[in-house]
């Protein structure tokens, strides 16, 4: 109905106008519901994305928090590359690049939140290294005692070398996969969105052979020992850094300016003949560091005073910083101290590990192939003589049932790792009690490949008695893989080859296990099965990286003697 106005026109019914004046506001209504949303879909201004562009750069931590001053000045080591030239070869150190490759970048399919190890562990009280007898302990823990924990690692049956991973540029068909050998244990990590393992990154230098032990005052840091890139092949000298390191953003970053280590004087080259050029060599060489039941120990390769290269022992606490509080503690070893040997002598004797047996005393394992070589250790680096005997008849059943075959022309068996003491049960577990049935010294030795003159290593778990005569127990039947371990290309940035023609088609990068420690600030020697572990991993002698993983992990594939 309409109704006449004094102008004699029509005024519209009040629904009308309202209908009207909706479709004139209709445009800006619709206007400014779509621009924020193109805005935000082009600039992705979203807290959560940005958020996570702020952690790849290191300004928040794991819940989405701004860093503390100190995490900040910590992230601010990742800011910067440094490119480190080794003679033609260019690597480029940046953090940027290793935390991309540890997590991928902000707009990569790793758009979760890892599953973090929580790397306190068990508070002090908690833990017990005393062992006790036998009797105290129901030693039956099965024919397959960690069959709980297999969920836990990426089992790969009768897979090859093609089968772990992608040979680029290249028909699968014309590649020679050296050597082809089946089966594997692959590791992955606790800590990385991609479980690959944890770069190592030192600002101002390259590094490799890692060693990575717990701080003895920060729980949140651990003490890095490595030996620093030598800047060409034709460098005679060896030097070897030291830095205190935190995780951050799945790199293990320095979070200090590195230290050279200092070792105690060395004896004068005694080489001769053709090895005679090892007297033009200075430095300490592939240092290890580790902890034994009450001290950490630093292990390295120098002259001899007994022959031509050797290996010398000294406790820590008198050579790094960060044990200052407790370098009075430093009784034995407190200067650099020659591990001696019994004759015969090698020119060139390396790659010894040190052990302790159930009453603390320490032991040097000098070889395990062609047979084992053991003795005791005294403080002033003597030894008695070679037990290694007393158990060799045992020893000879167990290695030729289960230690991997061997081709003396271009293979070998290398000690790689130093020792440590590990329980075969649950720490959870109120039923698991150390004692000699079920405490094992554990060591990573590596079966050792030459061809095309590249050198290729492959990890295996051996476990022998905790008390004389120190037999063998298991042996692993499966070579560990570290998960990022690639093929070799010039992408791997390997010293040994700056010109890419020369490298050799079908091999794997070079992965050398360097150490074992317990991830725990409270740990020392002695560990459970449900503890974590971090293996240090040295790559093609140009860089690093570690691997946390389960103990558990290791133990898998044993076959026990």
């Amino acid at each position: 109905m309409y109704h006449s106005s004094p102008q004699g026109g029509h005024l519209s019914s009040p629904s009308s106008l309202t209908r009207r004046r909706f479709k004139a506001f209709l445009p800006i209504l619709v206007a400014l519901i779509v621009i924020p949303f193109f805005v935000s879909a082009f600039y992705g201004g979203g807290k959560s994305e940005l958020t996570l562009v702020a952690k790849a750069r290191g300004l928040y931590n794991k819940n989405g928090d701004s860093l503390t001053s100190d995490q900040a000045s910590l992230s601010e080591k990742t800011e910067t590359g440094v490119d480190i030239e080794d003679g033609d070869h260019m690597a480029d150190y940046g953090p940027g690049s290793i935390i991309e490759t540890a997590y991928g970048s902000p707009d990569d399919e790793y758009g979760s939140e890892p599953d973090v190890e929580d790397g306190n562990g068990p508070d002090e009280g908690d833990l017990d290294y005393d062992l006790p007898d036998a009797d105290d302990l129901d030693t039956d823990y099965g024919s397959a005692p960690f069959s709980h924990h297999h969920s836990a690692v990426h089992q790969k049956p009768g897979k090859s070398l093609l089968d772990l991973m992608d040979f680029p540029d290249e028909d699968e068909e014309d590649v020679n996969t050296i050597p082809d050998r089946g089966d594997y244990r692959e590791l992955f990590s606790l800590t990385t969105r991609d479980r690959r393992f944890i770069p190592l990154f030192i600002e101002g230098t390259g590094a490799y052979g890692p060693n990575v032990v717990p701080h003895p005052t920060k729980f949140d840091m651990w003490i890095v020992l490595a030996q620093r890139l030598q800047p060409s092949v034709m460098s005679t000298t060896y030097e070897q850094i030291v830095c205190t390191a935190g995780i951050l953003n799945g790199v293990l970053i320095c979070g200090e300016a590195f230290e050279n280590l200092t070792m105690s004087s060395f004896v004068q080259g005694a080489c001769e003949g053709d090895l005679a050029y090892y007297n033009n060599y200075s430095g300490a060489r592939d240092a290890r560091l580790f902890y034994g039941p009450s001290a950490p120990f630093v292990l390295y390769g120098s002259q001899s005073q007994h022959t031509c290269l050797g290996m010398w022992l000294q406790d820590a606490r008198a050579l790094l910083e960060p044990y200052h509080l407790e370098k009075p503690l430093a009784k034995l070893f407190s200067q650099a101290t020659e591990v001696q040997r019994l004759p015969p002598l090698k020119g060139l004797e390396t790659n010894y590990f040190i052990f302790w047996d159930a009453d603390g005393k320490a032991y040097a394992h000098y070889q395990i192939w062609p047979r084992r070589s053991f003795a005791q250790l005294d403080w002033d680096g003597s030894v008695g003589e070679d037990l290694a005997p007393a158990a060799a008849k045992r020893d000879q059943v167990c290695v030729a049932r289960y230690m991997q075959t061997i081709q003396p022309s271009n293979e070998s068996l290398q000690q790689a790792s130093n020792s440590l003491a590990i329980t075969l049960c649950d720490r959870t577990n109120p039923k698991c009690k150390p004692s000699e049935s079920n405490t094992f010294l554990m060591h990573i030795f590596h079966h050792t490949f030459d061809y095309d003159s590249h050198i290729v290593h492959e990890p295996f778990v051996m476990l022998f008695q905790q008390t004389a005569p120190f037999a063998l127990h298991a042996i692993s039947q499966r070579a560990l893989w570290i998960h990022g371990r690639q093929a070799l290309t010039n992408e791997t940035g390997s010293p040994q080859y700056p010109d890419p023609e020369d490298i050799p088609t079908g091999h794997t990068e070079r992965f050398a296990v360097t150490s074992i420690s317990w991830k725990n600030h409270v740990q020392r020697y002695h560990g459970y099965i449900d503890d974590t572990m971090m293996i240090g991993v040295s790559v093609e002698d140009s860089r690093a990286g570690i691997m946390d993983v389960k103990a558990s992990d290791l133990v898998q594939d044993l076959a026990f003697c």
